[in-house]
Protein backbone atom coordinates (compact mmCIF):
# COMPACT_ATOMS: atom_id res chain seq x y z
CA UNK A 1 0.00 0.00 0.00
CA UNK A 2 1.10 3.50 -1.01
CA UNK A 3 0.08 5.47 2.37
CA UNK A 4 0.91 9.03 -0.14
CA UNK A 5 -1.86 7.80 -2.50
CA UNK A 6 -4.25 7.13 0.42
CA UNK A 7 -3.74 9.94 2.70
CA UNK A 8 -3.30 12.68 -0.13
CA UNK A 9 -6.42 11.80 -1.69
CA UNK A 10 -8.36 12.80 1.60
CA UNK A 11 -9.32 16.39 2.31
CA UNK A 12 -7.68 18.45 5.35
CA UNK A 13 -9.50 17.67 8.20
CA UNK A 14 -8.93 13.82 6.84
CA UNK A 15 -4.77 14.55 5.98
CA UNK A 16 -4.92 16.02 9.59
CA UNK A 17 -6.08 13.17 11.07
CA UNK A 18 -3.46 11.28 9.53
CA UNK A 19 -0.93 13.39 11.15
CA UNK A 20 -2.42 13.03 14.41
CA UNK A 21 -2.79 17.26 14.36
CA UNK A 22 -5.70 18.37 16.17
CA UNK A 23 -5.42 22.16 15.32
CA UNK A 24 -6.63 24.01 18.38
CA UNK A 25 -3.74 26.73 19.15
CA UNK A 26 -1.66 25.32 16.66
CA UNK A 27 -3.57 25.62 13.32
CA UNK A 28 -0.34 24.14 11.17
CA UNK A 29 -0.06 20.14 10.34
CA UNK A 30 3.30 21.07 8.77
CA UNK A 31 5.05 23.38 11.29
CA UNK A 32 4.21 24.19 15.02
CA UNK A 33 3.05 28.02 13.99
CA UNK A 34 0.65 28.85 16.20
CA UNK A 35 -0.75 30.53 19.72
CA UNK A 36 -3.74 31.77 21.46
CA UNK A 37 -6.23 33.26 19.21
CA UNK A 38 -5.25 36.69 21.45
CA UNK A 39 -1.89 36.03 20.56
CA UNK A 40 -2.58 34.88 16.31
CA UNK A 41 -4.68 37.95 16.51
CA UNK A 42 -1.97 40.64 16.91
CA UNK A 43 0.64 42.29 14.52
CA UNK A 44 3.12 40.15 15.98
CA UNK A 45 1.41 36.93 15.55
CA UNK A 46 -0.21 37.60 12.39
CA UNK A 47 3.38 37.96 10.66
CA UNK A 48 4.32 35.03 12.95
CA UNK A 49 1.88 32.87 10.95
CA UNK A 50 3.33 34.24 7.48
CA UNK A 51 6.41 32.80 8.22
CA UNK A 52 7.28 28.80 8.40
CA UNK A 53 8.01 28.04 12.35
CA UNK A 54 9.55 24.81 13.75
CA UNK A 55 8.96 21.36 11.12
CA UNK A 56 6.63 18.89 12.72
CA UNK A 57 8.31 15.65 12.69
CA UNK A 58 6.73 11.74 12.91
CA UNK A 59 9.17 11.52 15.92
CA UNK A 60 8.13 14.65 17.72
CA UNK A 61 4.72 13.81 17.50
CA UNK A 62 5.08 10.43 19.00
CA UNK A 63 6.81 12.21 21.51
CA UNK A 64 4.26 14.23 22.47
CA UNK A 65 1.71 11.45 22.33
CA UNK A 66 3.88 9.24 24.71
CA UNK A 67 4.29 12.31 27.28
CA UNK A 68 -0.09 12.45 26.98
CA UNK A 69 0.26 8.04 27.64
CA UNK A 70 2.17 8.72 30.77
CA UNK A 71 0.58 11.67 32.19
CA UNK A 72 -2.55 10.06 31.95
CA UNK A 73 -0.97 6.90 34.21
CA UNK A 74 -0.95 9.68 37.14
CA UNK A 75 -4.43 10.41 39.31
CA UNK A 76 -6.41 13.72 38.35
CA UNK A 77 -4.48 14.92 35.33
CA UNK A 78 -7.49 14.59 32.67
CA UNK A 79 -7.00 18.61 32.78
CA UNK A 80 -3.68 18.89 32.09
CA UNK A 81 -3.83 16.13 29.25
CA UNK A 82 -6.01 18.54 27.54
CA UNK A 83 -4.02 21.79 28.10
CA UNK A 84 -0.93 19.77 26.78
CA UNK A 85 -2.77 18.92 23.79
CA UNK A 86 -4.31 22.24 22.55
CA UNK A 87 -0.46 24.02 23.34
CA UNK A 88 1.15 21.34 21.18
CA UNK A 89 -1.70 20.70 18.63
CA UNK A 90 -1.16 16.80 18.25
CA UNK A 91 -4.30 14.56 19.33
CA UNK A 92 -3.64 10.68 18.29
CA UNK A 93 -7.41 9.53 17.78
CA UNK A 94 -5.93 5.94 18.53
CA UNK A 95 -3.96 7.12 21.27
CA UNK A 96 -7.12 9.31 22.47
CA UNK A 97 -9.44 6.24 23.25
CA UNK A 98 -6.57 5.10 25.68
CA UNK A 99 -5.81 8.24 27.29
CA UNK A 100 -9.59 8.99 27.54
CA UNK A 101 -9.95 5.85 29.36
CA UNK A 102 -6.68 5.49 31.91
CA UNK A 103 -8.32 9.44 32.92
CA UNK A 104 -11.99 7.91 33.92
CA UNK A 105 -10.31 4.75 35.56
CA UNK A 106 -8.17 7.16 37.44
CA UNK A 107 -10.84 9.63 38.37
CA UNK A 108 -13.26 6.73 39.25
CA UNK A 109 -10.00 4.77 41.56
CA UNK A 110 -9.47 8.73 42.93
CA UNK A 111 -13.06 9.20 44.14
CA UNK A 112 -13.59 5.53 45.61
CA UNK A 113 -14.26 5.51 49.48
CA UNK A 114 -14.36 3.20 52.03
CA UNK A 115 -18.05 2.88 54.04
CA UNK A 116 -16.28 5.19 56.11
CA UNK A 117 -16.02 7.86 53.34
CA UNK A 118 -12.39 8.04 53.11
CA UNK A 119 -10.53 7.50 49.84
CA UNK A 120 -9.44 3.84 49.17
CA UNK A 121 -6.54 4.21 47.13
CA UNK A 122 -3.43 6.18 47.58
CA UNK A 123 -1.74 8.15 44.74
CA UNK A 124 0.60 5.70 44.51
CA UNK A 125 -1.44 2.96 44.10
CA UNK A 126 -3.83 4.55 41.71
CA UNK A 127 -0.98 5.57 39.32
CA UNK A 128 0.33 1.16 39.42
CA UNK A 129 -3.07 0.77 38.68
CA UNK A 130 -2.72 3.08 35.16
CA UNK A 131 -0.02 1.72 34.79
CA UNK A 132 -0.33 -1.69 34.12
CA UNK A 133 -3.66 -0.80 32.26
CA UNK A 134 -1.94 1.09 30.26
CA UNK A 135 0.80 -1.51 29.87
CA UNK A 136 -2.09 -4.17 29.04
CA UNK A 137 -3.82 -1.95 25.98
CA UNK A 138 -0.40 -1.02 24.58
CA UNK A 139 0.33 -4.59 24.24
CA UNK A 140 -3.53 -5.47 22.88
CA UNK A 141 -2.47 -3.54 20.03
CA UNK A 142 -0.58 -1.16 18.42
CA UNK A 143 -2.53 2.30 19.67
CA UNK A 144 -0.38 4.66 17.39
CA UNK A 145 -0.99 5.88 14.42
CA UNK A 146 1.20 3.52 12.21
CA UNK A 147 1.51 5.97 9.51
CA UNK A 148 3.51 8.38 12.17
CA UNK A 149 6.39 4.85 11.99
CA UNK A 150 6.58 4.56 7.88
CA UNK A 151 9.72 5.59 6.99
CA UNK A 152 8.91 6.12 3.11
CA UNK A 153 6.05 8.57 4.22
CA UNK A 154 5.99 11.82 6.52
CA UNK A 155 2.05 12.90 6.74
CA UNK A 156 3.47 16.52 8.14
CA UNK A 157 4.86 16.80 5.30
CA UNK A 158 3.73 14.83 2.44
CA UNK A 159 0.14 15.88 2.25
CA UNK A 160 -1.15 18.88 -0.18
CA UNK A 161 -2.67 21.93 1.09
CA UNK A 162 -5.31 22.31 -1.16
CA UNK A 163 -6.38 26.08 -2.54
CA UNK A 164 -10.30 25.36 -0.78
CA UNK A 165 -8.26 25.57 2.31
CA UNK A 166 -5.59 27.33 2.07
CA UNK A 167 -7.31 30.44 0.77
CA UNK A 168 -10.72 30.00 0.20
CA UNK A 169 -11.80 28.66 4.17
CA UNK A 170 -8.41 30.23 5.25
CA UNK A 171 -7.54 33.85 4.30
CA UNK A 172 -10.77 34.48 2.64
CA UNK A 173 -12.89 33.33 4.60
CA UNK A 174 -11.86 35.48 7.96
CA UNK A 175 -11.53 38.30 5.83
CA UNK A 176 -15.30 37.85 4.67
CA UNK A 177 -16.61 37.56 8.04
CA UNK A 178 -14.50 40.40 9.35
CA UNK A 179 -16.06 42.72 6.86
CA UNK A 180 -19.82 41.81 7.70
CA UNK A 181 -21.74 44.11 10.21
CA UNK A 182 -21.57 42.61 13.98
CA UNK A 183 -24.26 40.05 14.46
CA UNK A 184 -23.79 38.08 11.31
CA UNK A 185 -27.13 37.54 11.20
CA UNK A 186 -28.28 41.00 10.64
CA UNK A 187 -30.04 41.63 7.05
CA UNK A 188 -27.40 44.31 5.08
CA UNK A 189 -29.67 47.28 4.23
CA UNK A 190 -29.31 48.85 0.51
CA UNK A 191 -26.82 51.56 1.78
CA UNK A 192 -25.36 48.76 3.37
CA UNK A 193 -25.23 46.57 0.61
CA UNK A 194 -23.66 49.20 -1.77
CA UNK A 195 -27.42 49.24 -3.54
Amino acid sequence: MLPNLFVGTGDGPWQSECSSHSGDSKPCRFCDVGGSVKERSSDDGFLAIMSLGVQRTPQGTITQIQKDLNLATKPRKGAEIERSQQRSGTVDSLAQTVIEELVQKGKALFEEKNSVGKRVNSNADIEQTLLALKTKRLEDGSFLNSLLNDQAFDPHLDTAIGRLHLVLLGFTKYFWSASLPVGGSKKLSQREGGH
